[in-house]
């Protein structure tokens, strides 16, 4: 299957980046980085690895997440034969914050 990243999604992920190299280092962020892109690739083999996220129910789509890391999580959805990367989501947040 096909991958698509949302801008927000590149954004968030920029900005994860971003703040483990600052406060961590470039090991540190790029680790982080790496895992939640293998991620991603693995789910471009197996798309609905992911489980259903509660927390997005009643919108127009079906949104799935998958943890990456232990404070984070892509969320996604899938839509013919494509799947769209909606967010890389801080687990730490409070979840009803994933709507916005």
């Amino acid at each position: 299957m096909e991958v698509k990243w949302e801008p927000l999604a590149e954004q968030q992920l920029e900005n994860i980046s971003a703040y483990y190299h600052r406060v961590a280092g470039l090991k540190t962020a790029n680790r982080i980085v790496d895992k939640v892109v293998e991620t991603v690739v693995r789910l471009a083999i197996f798309p609905k690895m992911g489980s259903i996220e509660l927390n997005m129910e009643g919108l127009n789509y079906e949104y799935r997440s998958l943890v990456t890391h232990k404070h984070y999580k892509v969320v996604y959805r899938i839509e013919n034969e494509i799947i769209y990367i909606f967010s890389v989501f801080d687990c730490r947040q409070d979840p009803r914050k994933m709507r916005e």
